[in-house]
């Protein structure tokens, strides 16, 4: 078995509990029909200072790994709704 070697670059800055954060805030927005990109979510998790600090470019990787989109129409459509 291959040894892993130390990641190179800067430290991750979010863990579970912020991956799993994401996906209700999404959740919740497309529950009461309000539109939300990744930018805003991105801002209300700095808002509710569950970080303090995330981009917008962590939120879609986050996104894009749990195969959730906002949808044009504020719902929320995933890959086993899509279609």
């Amino acid at each position: 078995m291959r040894e892993r070697k130390p990641r190179s670059g800067a430290p991750t800055k979010i863990d579970g509990k912020i991956k799993a954060k994401i996906p209700c805030l999404l959740v919740q927005a497309s529950r009461r029909q309000i539109k939300m990109d990744s930018q805003s979510l991105a801002d209300k998790l700095v808002e509710m200072e569950v970080v303090n600090s995330i981009s917008n470019m962590t939120v879609q990787r986050v996104l894009k790994k749990n195969e959730l989109k906002p949808c044009v129409t504020g719902g929320l459509k995933t890959a086993h709704s899509a279609g």
